[in-house]
């Protein structure tokens, strides 16, 4: 008799970009994901934006020098893309050194917290806390 049932899809991976903006949105449900993940997760989120507006504000630059009073339909056309990539680029180069500035802020911020925790577990991760300390007579043995 034929199995009328089917068999278990594969799950999927979920693509990086999908988990950063579901962090980043908070709706993420994941026990283990600390506040500093969803904080790199939103200064992705915010410098992908950033980057999108740049194009916005670089295809807008470019425009106005288009409709701006024609010499040559050539050469206006050449400077409206300068100007266009140069904006894309400069605001581009700011997003870039804004997010590097907030990763190593958030990485330094994650190293102090690990630091901190270490520093309360490791005399008994180590066993030193559980030690007694010695004194002459169990040093003779």
């Amino acid at each position: 008799m034929p199995s009328t049932s089917r068999p278990a899809r594969s799950a999927r991976p979920i693509p990086p970009w999908r988990g950063h903006l579901r962090r980043a949105l908070g709706e993420e449900i994941n026990e283990l994901a600390r506040p500093l993940d969803r904080a790199r997760s939103r200064a992705l989120l915010l410098a992908v934006l950033g980057i999108a507006l740049a194009g916005l504000l670089g295809a807008g630059a470019a425009f106005a020098y288009l409709t701006a009073a024609p010499t040559s339909a050539a050469h206006v056309t050449g400077d409206a893309v300068c100007v266009g990539l140069l904006t894309l680029v400069g605001l581009s180069v700011l997003v870039a050194a804004g997010l590097g500035r907030r990763l190593d802020t958030l990485d330094r911020r994650a190293d102090q917290a690990w630091q901190h925790s270490w520093a309360r577990l490791e005399p008994d991760w180590s066993g030193r806390a559980s030690r007694k300390p010695r004194t002459d007579d169990t040093q003779r043995g």
